[in-house]
Parts: C-alpha cells; structure tokens; sequence
C-alpha cells in the first residue's frame, strides 16, 4: 500500500488543505473496511480544484495513477459534458432527453465489431416507445444522439476520441476502444482526475450544470422509470450524463458515474472535492443481486472513503 499527501493552499471554494486525520481516516477506510478489501487491489484518490490531496493503492502495488483501465459507464459524463462545450451550454430537448436517457432507445447491446458509431447505431440500437419520457439506463439514447443529433455517424473511434478531446482538452489522453459514446473510452484515473478538476475549476458547463434535468430512476418508487442498474434499495436521480447520489436514506448528494467493471469518478455535493476509485472487475459484472457486481462494490467501497474523509472518521 502507498500513501500520498500533499496539502495545497486553499482558494475559492475549495475545502480546507487536508488534515493528517481527514487523510489518516480515509487511507484506514480503503484498506481495512470490509467494503474496500473486497474490491482490492485498487487506487484511489481526493482531491480539490488545485490537485490531488491524498492517494493509494489498496490492497497491492497496482493499479496506480497511470495505469490506463477500460471505464464502461464513466465514459457517460464525459460524454455529457462533450454535449455541453459542443451546445455552448444550450442543449436541445433532445439532448436533454438523450443525456438523461428519457428518449426511448432503449434496445442497445454493444458497439464491439462495428467501426464506425453510425454502424454500430444501426445495427444495435433501437426506439421504443414505451420507453419515451422514462428513465431506462442505456447507451442507445447517447448512441442515438451521436448519430442522429449531433452528425457523428460517420466517425471511427480515433475520429470519435479528437472530437470529444477538441472541446474538453487533449490533455485528458482519451481513447475509445469502440466507437460507443456511453461506454467505449479507456482512460486512467490521472486523466479522469483531471477531468473532474476541470469542472470544479469552471472550465467545462458541466459545473453548473450538475445535477440539471435530473429524473426519478426507482421504477419501484417512480412511474417514470422503467429500469435502472442502482439496487432497487436505494433512489437516486439521473442527471445529465451523471448519478445524484440523493439516496433519502444513503445518500449525500454526490454526483458520480460508475462503470460496469468498477471505476467509481465522483464529485461531492458541495462541488469542491473529487475522488476515484480506479479498478478493472469483469468477474463480478453479471453476478446477482446488483449489490454484488463490480459496479456497486465500488460504490459501496468509495462512498465510504469519501465519509471518511469528510468526516475525519474511519469508517
């Protein structure tokens, strides 16, 4: 396990530098809750609008902060947040309903095989109507809105990786593995740090637009959802690109978009603190209840290190 700490001057908004106890809690958190040890080895980092203010790796050696990991549904908020500099900040209707998944295409399986996000929207994604106007998780309305709203169809994943990295910075080393806008991109934590730093510094509309045009996701408890990949037991709002993590009873607010394989990005509700929990799991993305699988593990782990930090308690 390494352990890294770097207190930074504070400005703005940001919280206050870390303290040995805000740090001690969160690293005690990620090694030693049972949560977290059955997710390790992983990294994991918080940090502020300035930097990362502490970072490890659990469990081992590796993953570190370079190291380059398949992210599946973290692809999402980047994604929405490409949507957002592309709009200038104004999306369409349909954006909206693209990015919150509301627009009905809901039948998608995977752009593996297909060069281009056109072909792969073609052959894969369909429209229900059923499914217009309520929350279905599924990368069929982002494929849809690639294709369709904003005239990718053509574009190859290199094509695809310049123009989303042309308005959110080269400087984030995206790369998509296929050409599926809602869970193709490869990418380490540091870059998707850097990311998340980008909106609390204000430099993409996503800041302002978190948690905008948010939708119930509980088809158990809202008649305007039809399927969500959160456990049942908890409900939480979906927003453009991102989760609220606004749970009555679990919840803190957070905005997050984890990936099927166990990559967990978040930003915190007061929208001055990121972190990431970076791991590939594709052993446990099919198992059953969604409390077991990669995904939630890794939600479960890394919203108790962000407590723990926040709180300056070991949890």
């Amino acid at each position: 396990m390494s352990l890294i700490v770097s207190c930074k001057s504070a400005k703005n908004s940001d919280p206050a530098p870390a303290t040995d106890n805000s740090a001690a809690a969160a690293n005690t958190t990620a090694n030693t809750n049972s949560n977290c040890t059955l997710i390790q080895p992983f990294y994991w980092e918080i940090g502020n609008a300035t930097g990362s203010i502490v970072s490890g790796t659990a469990g081992g050696t590796t993953p570190i902060s370079s190291t380059v990991l398949q992210i599946a549904s973290a692809s999402k908020w980047i994604w929405a947040s490409y949507a957002l500099e592309k709009r200038s900040g104004v999306l369409t209707a349909q954006d909206i309903k693209a990015l919150n998944f509301t627009a009905g295409y809901s039948t998608f399986t995977s752009c593996v095989g297909y060069a281009t996000v056109g072909g792969c929207y073609a052959a894969v994604t369909s429209y229900n109507a059923a499914d217009d106007g309520k929350f279905y998780y599924s990368g069929g309305n982002m494929q849809w809105q690639a294709n369709s709203l904003l005239s990718l169809g053509s574009y190859t994943t290199t094509q695809l990786a310049t123009e989303v990295s042309t308005y959110l910075g080269s400087d984030l080393a995206l790369v998509y593995n296929i050409p599926q806008p809602a869970g193709g991109l490869t990418i380490s934590a540091a870059s998707y740090s850097l990311f998340l730093r980008k909106i609390l510094n204000n430099l993409l509309q996503m800041k302002s637009n978190l948690g905008t045009n948010s939708v119930c996701t509980n088809p158990t408890t809202c008649v305007s959802a039809n399927y969500t990949p959160i456990p049942t037991t908890e409900s939480w709002h979906y927003s453009l690109g991102h989760w609220v993590e606004d749970d009555p009873t679990q919840g803190d607010g957070s905005f997050s978009s984890p990936g099927l394989y166990g990559f967990y990005p978040w930003i915190n509700s007061g929208k001055n603190l990121y972190g990431v929990v970076a791991r590939y799991d594709a052993a446990n993305v099919g198992n059953t209840p969604a409390t077991n699988t990669s995904y939630w593990r890794s939600v479960a782990c890394g919203r108790l290190i962000r407590k723990a930090y926040q709180t300056q308690i070991a949890q």
